[in-house]
């Protein structure tokens, strides 16, 4: 079964799920109707009839109970309902990684933009049509600021990274199962607080100075419910009064420490609704059979905190409670509910809170796997790629770019030992593609991740580019000065550190043909010297000249053919120089001049 039909079959099942709910939902939604009005038309009746009071009581709660099972029940098909759509949307998702029309998803990742980045902007890394958005499937906070982090500042070492790769090899084999968690990690919500509120839990503050506070406060609730109690029952006028003093004392006392109390746990009540959805997405993580060494890892971590973040949601819940005006006075009138809620966090943060910070970043961390499981599953060629320290080798056997659509993407072989590679060739032949492609999946391969080729071999280096360069008119900065810039912090990273790997794209464009031939000698000349590798494509063919003068320097170019006034493309990398540029025949083409020749 194709992956296109594994996807189909899942949104058919989910479908019928969906279907399967609507009756139920509409039958139980009418009998909560219908039990709701029983209610008040079986006093109206016994009124009328003149039955006994705690007969149609009787019949009054039965309406209830049977109001309360309606709903109880009504809401758990909502639940599978919502279950099964937010599913196909997960299903649709990837389908449309595999048609190439994911480019409409919402998260790009754009806030991780910088120009002053290394590779970001260059290698489409994050933002708009970019490798974060056709990949990612994190929805936490967590699992958002680590994808970013992966893809931009890899700093994993060779151990790790085979540690990483056995892992999202692993979920990438369980789609299924995993598109549930996927599921789970979507209903989190505003979590982008959760790193303010771990920072908060760690502060050695309470609401409580002395335990002897709460305790006094304990005792004096206890006895307002009995005393309360007893006055419901015996109607003594002075335990009647007694419980009216003890609720105004209890009022009071509310009142003067509402504010405090609300303020103290405020930010836990924030975050409510993110702690809800994080119970059973650890529940589902921990629930997965798997084998990997680094999930075998997250799941223990998870096992060790789940309880931790079971009672901060149900506290959170709690104090969510004050939302509803009249339970919340009822609440602190007879309970200081705030009171109580603040003296739990004081509880849960002695117990828990120096503990839970791995628990929030290896979800992310999973988050991540999950999204890097997505290469394997939606393109057409990809491995695990093999990394090697202290050398300068990149080898790849069919490496493709990843953002290409299956269809169209071109894929070549390439083999570079300690060498530095011009790329040649005419407009839209493929040069700029053909870098962003090799520096993407060496991005991908230091994350750990899957890699778009049949086979690939590459150094933990540097990764470092100059390929968008744009002016910048309110610092008063030219293209050709913006490209100077990006130049210079190539050549002084080489300068620090040899194992490096540039990209630079149609060097010193922004000037003449002479001054673009000898600034080109002069980069090359220093590049060679650091002995880092890298790739530099060209229009200007005299650059190519250089691999007589440095022999680290090797061509490769990408050439077009013609037929019958038509130019194509193969976007084939082959050896040697470009035999071949085609301006004229653009120009003529679009009507500029009125001749190719």
């Amino acid at each position: 079964m194709t992956m296109k039909q594994l996807y189909e079959k899942q949104i058919e099942i989910c479908q019928k799920n969906i279907a399967a709910c609507n009756v139920p939902i509409i039958l139980l939604g009418t009998i909560k109707v219908l039990s709701f009005f029983a209610i008040p038309l079986t006093y109206f009746i016994a009124y009328s009839k003149d039955f006994k009071l705690a007969i149609t009581t009787a019949i009054a709660l039965v309406f209830l109970l049977i109001f309360l099972i309606a709903s109880k029940h009504q809401e758990r098909y909502k639940l599978k309902e919502k279950t099964n759509q937010g599913l196909v949307n997960i299903h649709n998702m990837n389908l449309q990684r595999l048609d190439g029309s994911w480019n409409t998803f919402t998260d790009t990742g754009s806030e991780y933009v910088s120009y002053e980045h290394a590779y970001a902007t260059d290698l489409d890394i994050v933002g708009k049509t970019s490798l974060y958005q056709m990949i990612n499937s994190t929805h936490t906070y967590f699992g958002r600021k680590q994808l970013a982090s992966d893809l931009l500042n890899p700093t994993y070492t060779i151990p790790e990274i085979e540690i990483r790769q056995q892992a999202i090899q692993e979920i990438s084999n369980a789609y299924v199962e995993n598109a549930n968690i996927e599921y789970a990690c979507s209903n989190v919500e505003h979590d982008v607080l959760f790193e303010t509120l771990l920072q908060d839990m760690k502060e050695e503050t309470s609401y409580f100075k002395h335990v002897s506070s709460y305790k006094a406060l304990l005792v004096l609730r206890i006895c307002t419910i009995i005393i309360c109690f007893i006055a419901a029952f015996t109607h003594i006028n002075y335990i009647v009064l007694l419980c009216a003093l003890l609720l105004t004392l209890q009022l009071f006392i509310w009142l003067a420490n509402h504010k405090k109390a609300t303020s103290y746990t405020n930010l836990v009540k924030e975050v409510s609704s993110s702690l809800q959805a994080y119970v059973p997405m650890i529940q589902e993580i921990i629930n997965m059979p798997y084998q990997a060494s680094r999930l075998l890892e997250i799941q223990q971590e998870l096992v060790r905190s789940k309880q931790a973040v079971r009672k901060l949601a149900a506290i959170a819940s709690n104090v969510n409670q004050s939302q509803n005006a009249l339970a919340n006075f009822i609440l602190n009138l007879f309970w200081l509910w705030d009171m109580k809620n603040a003296n739990d966090l004081d509880l849960w943060k002695k117990q828990y809170s120096q503990h839970i910070d791995n628990c929030f970043s290896y979800i992310g961390e999973y988050e991540t796997y999950l999204s890097f499981a997505n290469l394997k599953r939606n393109v057409s060629k990809t491995c695990l790629p093999t990394l090697t320290k202290h050398t300068q080798v990149i080898q790849a056997i069919q490496i493709g770019h990843p953002l290409l659509t299956n269809a169209s993407r071109v894929c070549n072989d390439f083999d570079l030992h300690d060498e530095i590679m011009i790329i040649s060739g005419s407009n839209m032949s493929g040069k700029t593609t053909f870098l962003r492609t090799v520096g993407i999946n060496m991005v991908l391969a230091k994350a750990g991740s899957f890699v778009v080729a049949n086979k690939m071999t590459c150094p933990l280096v540097n990764i470092i580019s100059s390929m968008r360069i744009a002016d910048d008119l309110h610092a008063g900065i030219s293209t050709f000065y913006a490209e100077l810039q990006r130049i210079k912090k190539i050549i002084d990273l080489g300068h620090v550190d040899p194992y490096t790997c540039f990209f630079i794209d149609e060097i010193f464009r922004g000037t003449n043909s002479v001054d673009r031939l000898y600034g080109a000698k002069a980069v090359l000349k220093q590049l060679n010297q650091d002995k880092v590798i890298g790739f530099m494509t060209t229009h200007d063919l005299d650059v190519c000249t250089y691999e007589d003068t440095y022999p680290r320097i090797v061509n490769y170019s990408f050439n077009e053919t013609y037929k019958n006034d038509e130019m194509y493309f193969d976007y084939k990398l082959r050896t040697g120089i470009s035999k071949s540029t085609n301006a004229k025949f653009l120009l003529h083409k679009v009507g500029i001049i009125q001749t190719s020749e």
